[in-house]
């Protein structure tokens, strides 16, 4: 089997992080590795099929990533004014998503039955862009 320049087994060296993934399972010399590469994007590695006496296969893993969704709320409170007995008033709540990769809000919980939203999740924001949701209070 070879091994990285850091002796890692497994984990592969990349811009200063360590990434670790999952090898083929099985025991002893059942995978039988036989390379791994790394081509800039993707580290790749050929290892027998398990279950196979001589069946391998090209395993190829992604270790860039797309980026790391942020969330930053603008709307941090919401005033709904004087709302009548048995009405609803509704605000929006406003959020930026400040980091590289689409951020994706499934759901909302609140902490009163008062309070509902009847948006449909999941809600995705795109990287450097601005989200709303409608919130309702009901009195």
């Amino acid at each position: 089997m070879r091994r990285c320049r850091k002796n890692l087994c497994c984990k592969c060296c990349y811009r200063g992080y360590t990434f670790s993934f999952p090898v083929p399972t099985g025991t002893g010399t059942s995978i039988s590795p036989r390379g791994l590469a790394w081509d800039g994007k993707y580290l790749w590695l050929i290892a027998r099929v398990i279950g196979s006496s001589s069946q391998r296969a090209l395993y190829k893993f992604d270790l860039g990533g797309s980026g790391t969704p942020q969330i930053q709320l603008v709307t941090t409170q919401i005033d709904y004014g004087n709302v009548q007995i048995g009405s609803n008033g509704t605000s929006q709540m406003f959020m930026n998503n400040v980091g590289t990769a689409p951020l994706q809000i499934d759901s909302m919980k609140f902490s009163s039955g008062a309070f509902t939203t009847n948006v449909t999740f999941p809600v995705i924001v795109q990287p450097n862009q601005m989200g709303q949701i409608p919130i309702t209070f009901t009195c």
